[in-house]
């Protein structure tokens, strides 16, 4: 039993070689349908992903912005003027 090892990708990826080497593996390959559908889903997923933080850090800087010109437009007098 597999249950009180740590998981981590070296030590997951020995156990699945292990069991390869000893073929201990019933199930079949991957189809190909199933490979490109979860190749696909993947890709998705890590577009999605990509989306999101570049979502983030605009809408952090964009904040920041607006932060900014409201502390200086105290300082400049020209900009007093701007609501």
């Amino acid at each position: 039993s597999f249950v009180d090892m740590d998981k981590t990708d070296p030590l997951d990826a020995y156990i699945i070689a292990d069991f390869a080497r000893c073929g201990r593996i019933k199930s079949a390959p991957w189809r190909g349908a199933q490979f490109l559908a979860l190749q696909r889903l993947t890709l998705f997923n890590n577009t999605i992903n990509k989306i999101f933080l570049f979502i983030s850090i605009l809408s952090n800087t964009f904040l920041y912005l607006i932060d900014f010109f409201m502390i200086i437009k105290n300082y400049i007098p020209s900009l007093q003027t701007i609501k």
